[in-house]
């Protein structure tokens, strides 16, 4: 793990993270003004970037039911978990982490596009809910063949 980074403690999502991330990425002006003292439904939020945050677990995500796209790039997340309820999914970049195994993904249906690129994936597996998935940047890994894949419906 050769990070830029690596200096600062890992962490874990959790709720001032999450908040700050909103607001940081939100709308500007009297709308986020407003947002901002009213309080932010992360229930109502469509995108969410979580990128170089020194992420090493996924978690306290479920409350965004709405999520479409969310990025999780460069982090040092190990493994792919607290997805379940991101069940509105389209776009998930989880490149430049430590992932071994490609697994958590069952209930994200709906996801199109999934960026594992630069991870530590040797076997490509656990991926057979995912009928809609277009495209699929798996470069930089471990991998040796796709021939594993045979099950998998793209």
């Amino acid at each position: 793990m050769s990070r830029l980074y690596d200096t600062v403690e890992p962490s874990v999502i959790e709720e001032d993270m999450l908040q700050k991330a909103v607001e940081e990425q939100g709308p500007k002006e009297e709308a986020g003004k407003i947002a901002k003292s009213e309080g932010i439904d992360f229930g109502d939020v469509l995108k969410l970037r979580l990128d170089f945050k020194n992420i090493l677990k996924i978690d306290n995500l479920w409350q965004f039911t709405s999520l479409v796209k969310l990025q999780l790039d460069n982090n040092i997340i190990e493994t792919i978990e607290g997805l379940d309820a991101l069940v509105n999914l389209v776009w998930l970049d989880l490149s430049f982490n430590n992932i071994e195994v490609v697994e958590g993904l069952d209930k994200l249906v709906k996801l199109e596009d999934l960026t594992l690129y630069n991870n530590r994936i040797a076997v490509l597996e656990n991926m057979h809910n995912l009928t809609r998935l277009h495209v699929l940047s798996v470069g930089n890994n471990k991998l040796t063949s796709l021939e594993n894949v045979s099950n998998w419906p793209v």
